[in-house]
């Protein structure tokens, strides 16, 4: 990533005196994907599948913005992705949209900070399959070295897959994740 101006730096999610806003755009396309001979580390291939397709050209758009003070975030961010199949017989576009808003507050300052996710995507409906995705995730993160060296990160997530031709199939997922960082 380059910056539009200043020195590029990582900021911690630990907020300071002054308020962080930040801004993020991100393109990225995938002329003649074919998952037969490449298969990304995604669930594109699924994707596919629901399609009908093995060749498409990809294409991918996400947008997020950050803000951060004192002991408090949130961000959020929005993704758009368009397959666009080779074979004939197949929709010529597949639309499908997503966003996520996260947001932290720190319980005890550079130590126990608990935090909230939502995420959905919107399938396009032309396709045989999912129709919406979404996930909540509570959790809370203990900072061991006050910094993001040393953290422990508990969390659970519910994730529903809606579909319009069949029912709908629920997750649950436990999460502990020690991180260390040298």
């Amino acid at each position: 990533s380059f910056p539009a101006g200043g020195d590029y730096k990582i900021e911690p999610n630990f907020g300071e005196d002054k308020p962080l806003f930040a801004l993020g755009v991100g393109l990225a396309g995938i002329p003649g994907l074919n998952i037969d001979q490449k298969t990304p580390d995604s669930d594109i291939d699924e994707r596919f599948a629901e399609i009908g397709t093995t060749d498409a050209d990809v294409f991918s758009l996400t947008a997020d913005a950050n803000f951060k003070y004192s002991l408090f975030s949130i961000e959020g961010e929005f993704d758009y992705r368009r397959i666009a199949p080779e074979e004939s017989g197949l929709p010529n576009k597949v639309n499908d949209y997503g966003v996520r808003a996260q947001a932290g507050l720190f319980l005890m300052p550079d130590f126990i900070e608990v935090a909230a996710r939502y995420a959905q995507i919107w399938y396009d409906t032309d396709v045989a399959g999912r129709d919406t995705t979404w996930q909540l995730t509570p959790g809370i993160n203990f900072y061991l070295s006050k910094s993001h060296k040393y953290k422990i990160q508990l969390d659970y997530s519910f994730i529903r897959n809606e579909f319009t031709d069949s029912d709908d199939i629920d997750e649950n997922i436990f999460r502990a994740q020690l991180q260390l960082y040298f």
